[in-house]
């Protein structure tokens, strides 16, 4: 299955690559997830955990040995009788089986119990590094497109104003503008020229991140459309929110599992003052083909109750109990921490999506209106009552409001991401609703 997955993957990557198209955030999705080296510790992580388990049970299962020997023997007796006295070669071999099975060893009880724990902890931890995993590949792709975006402004800046100097000479040779006219506009031309290297630079370390979580560079991807649906998050209730989040974050949930864990350890620890009984059988046959009292065969079954009661240890016990009483102390708060920075981000991501709702809406109306001022600023220095300072200042707002129009569009998207990662929900249905507004 996972073969067939990553024949798949591979499929649609070459697909997506193919000229005229443009990898979509699904498939980097999917990419990163054979190649991402922080899932792929989780998952090795949660695999591990899971062997915890078995081997806590195998505690309290019997114990079964076996073993032989034989052995070849070179003898020589004196005795002072001396008819007694002689030498002689024999063999002498024989086995045992050993058989052990606790009754009680509290410790083992606690261990096993405590190992469930810790495998649901496992399991919560490598859930959260799933749903991260959603997060950060998203951020990565909307990040390169909104460094492609800064790019595409930027040399659009860098052509209006260059030929916005230009024609500032032009006027300039003819008498018709100041020097200081051509001097706005030159200095405006360098800046965006500036801007322009800057952007190209932050456009190639965005694509170096995306390749990080994936392990293959994207040089195509696929934009953000048009017509992106601004809603409320439903329920529109930021308590509501909040309570699946308390009831749902997994990695408020790890941190519950870890508090447990460490209560454990303080009764683990703890049975170090109590009794154990083992029941112990044992049998052994011994053959001797010689020796001073000449052959033998000795066989020998017993069957035991074993108990073993510990009197005193020097005190390590009970430092090692109080040891795990302040280490599950240190749990409780480390859970406390937790439980409110999933409150935390559970509130702003919701705030975030209603917050960048707005900004959306505002810097599209900015679009307008400063294209309204451009192009009335235009007409005002061709008539004279508007310098050149003015139009370059125009320009730049609008270019200036067209870039954080569309950053806003890009952390809507991620706000709506982040709410679900807080409250427990984010799943790949989420991503393939997104990636519906690709175009």
């Amino acid at each position: 299955m996972n073969r067939l997955f990553r024949i798949g993957s591979l499929a649609a990557l070459l697909f997506a690559t193919a000229p005229g198209y443009g990898e979509d955030l699904l498939g980097i999705y999917d990419l990163a997830r054979q190649n991402d080296p922080k899932l792929q510790q989780a998952e090795a992580s949660y695999q591990a955990e899971a062997e915890v388990k078995p081997q806590s049970r195998a505690l309290l299962l019997p114990d079964f040995s076996f073993s032989a020997n034989t052995t070849d023997n070179d003898q020589s007796r004196t005795y002072s009788i001396a008819q007694f006295s002689g030498s002689g070669t024999f063999n002498s071999h024989g086995y045992s089986f050993t058989l052990t099975q606790p009754i009680y060893h509290h410790d083992y009880f606690v261990q096993y119990r405590q190992a469930g724990v810790r495998v649901q902890q496992s399991s919560e931890e490598l859930t959260a590094a799933r749903q991260d995993l959603i997060v950060r590949v998203s951020q990565a792709y909307f990040n390169v497109l909104a460094a492609e975006d800064v790019l595409e402004f930027a040399q659009s800046e860098r052509k209006a104003n260059e030929q916005q100097l230009e024609q500032t000479k032009q006027q300039f040779k003819v008498g018709l503008i100041a020097i200081t006219d051509v001097n706005e506009a030159q200095a405006s031309f360098d800046l965006s020229r500036a801007q322009e290297i800057q952007a190209k630079n932050q456009l190639a370390n965005a694509r170096e991140a995306l390749r990080v979580i994936t392990g293959a560079y994207h040089d195509q991807l696929q934009p953000l459309g048009e017509k992106v649906p601004l809603t409320i998050p439903a329920p529109a209730d930021i308590e509501a929110w909040t309570t699946t989040a308390l009831d749902k974050n997994p990695l408020l949930l790890a941190s519950r599992h870890a508090a447990e864990v460490a209560q454990q350890q303080v009764n683990l620890l703890r049975a170090g003052h109590y009794p154990t009984v083992d029941l112990v059988v044992n049998s052994s046959d011994s053959v001797s083909g010689g020796g001073s009292l000449g052959s033998s065969e000795v066989n020998d079954t017993s069957v035991a109750l074993q108990l073993n009661l510990p009197i005193f240890q020097g005190g390590l016990v009970s430092s090692k109990t109080r040891e795990a009483h302040d280490r599950f102390i240190q749990a409780q708060q480390a859970l406390e921490e937790q439980r409110r920075a999933a409150i935390n981000q559970t509130r702003e991501s919701y705030l975030g999506v209603t917050s960048n709702i707005s900004l959306v809406n505002a810097y599209s109306q900015a679009i307008v209106s400063n294209n309204s001022r451009l192009e009335a600023t235009k007409a005002g220095l061709e008539v004279g009552t508007r310098t050149t300072v003015d139009v370059l200042n125009a320009r730049r707002d609008l270019f200036a409001a067209k870039r954080d129009y569309a950053q806003a569009r890009y952390n809507y998207v991620l706000s709506i991401l982040q709410l679900k990662q807080a409250a427990g929900t984010l799943t790949r249905q989420d991503l393939e609703t997104i990636n519906k507004w690709l175009q």
